[in-house]
Parts: C-alpha cells; structure tokens; sequence
C-alpha cells in the first residue's frame, strides 16, 4: 500500500514465484495504490515483488507496506451475504475494501463496469412478483459501485443485468419470482474498494409495464 509518492502515480507491482531466472507471474497491477492478493496456494512460498513506475523510465520515492488482514466475509460466492428484499428501501452499508477477485472457474467476469476485482456476493430471494430495485443511495467512491446480477449457483451462472452507471435500476422478471438470485458489486475499473450504501425492494409495477398491457 502506498502512503506517499513523487510520481505522477502510484507505483507499479508485478508478484512472481520461483526464483531469479525463472519465475511465473501470480500478480500485475496498475495506476492502484492498493492490491490485495488471496491465493491460499502461495501460503508459505517465498515471493519476489518487482516495482516500477507506469510507462516511464524514471523512478521516484514512494512508502510501501505489506500486511496481512482479512477480506470481507462475503467476498467469495460461496460466503454470499444473504439480503432481505423489503417493501420500501431500506439502505444497509457495506464496505468492499480489501476483497479479492472471483476466479473464472466460479463465475465469469461481468460484461460492464470493467471489472477488476474487489467484488462482494450478496443473495436474495426474488419477490413473487419478480419485480426488484436495486439501489445505491450513498458511497464513498468516485463513481457508483457496479453490479452483476444472476440466477443459478457458484460454478454455475447465468448473467441477468449487469450495470456500471446508474444508481437505482428496476427489473421485472416474473418467471423468476421466488428464485435464489445472487448480487455481485465492485468497484469500476478498480481492485480498490470503498463503502456504499444498499438496498433491494420490491416495487410496485405499473399495470401497463408490458406491450401486451
């Protein structure tokens, strides 16, 4: 973690196993001044950490730190946070600072927000009605935390909206009215993450939502 820096950002890292001349890349992260690496593979081995400066030749000063503190409960899909979808908003905080990325072989990355990690897992039973909103009401960020929504389980995903931008988005599914859903934030184009405030309700959905109405 870096406190204090002369460039004009942070400096670069790159995390290797192996030994000098032979060595296999576990980690490479740009422009953040954070990175948080969980990967119980590695417990124990000896690590080299290769630091440089973002597409220059020239160095500068810079305070490093590495420590070891836990990431948030719910930062695995298999850990997801169940959440009550209330009548009426009700926001709760949370705080994705230090979570780690979701492997692949869990769950593909989202298709916005361009994810780099940090994401949090939340699940939900849908309201019979299958109508939801998910809203953001507060965060400490520069931008909204981004969102995946699914259906199915870990391993096992099918995406059903996705959204980098907007603070509050309402979606109508009837045919998945009382399915477990699960809810995946982060933070955009960042592994860095901060706290927000969340909630899911159910909304009431106009008569004539629907073309066939």
């Amino acid at each position: 973690e870096k406190s204090r820096v002369s460039g004009a950002s942070p400096p670069q890292l790159a995390v290797y196993t192996g030994t000098c001349g032979s060595f296999s890349e576990v980690h490479c992260n740009t422009i953040e001044s954070l990175t948080t690496i969980d990967n119980t593979n590695l417990i124990g081995e000896t690590l080299y950490l290769r630091l440089y400066s973002y597409t220059s030749e020239e160095g500068q000063r810079f305070s490093l730190c590495l420590y070891e503190e836990p990431a948030p409960r719910n930062d695995d899909c298999q850990d997801a946070l169940p959440i009550t979808v209330s009548a009426s908003c009700e926001y709760s905080r949370y705080n994705n600072f230090l979570a780690t990325a979701e492997g692949t072989d869990v769950a593909s990355d989202p298709s916005c927000g361009a994810y780099a990690g940090a994401d949090l897992w939340f699940t939900f039973t849908m309201p019979a009605s299958g109508a939801l909103s998910i809203d953001f009401g507060d965060w400490e960020g520069p931008v909204p935390p981004s969102y995946a929504l699914y259906s199915g389980s870990c391993n096992g995903f099918t995406e059903l909206a996705c959204e980098n931008i907007n603070t509050r988005k309402t979606i109508h599914l009837p045919e998945l009215g009382g399915e477990t859903l699960f809810l995946r934030t982060y933070t955009y184009a960042s592994s860095t993450g901060y706290s927000f405030d969340l909630c899911l309700s159910e909304p009431v959905i106009p008569d004539n939502d629907d073309c066939a109405n």
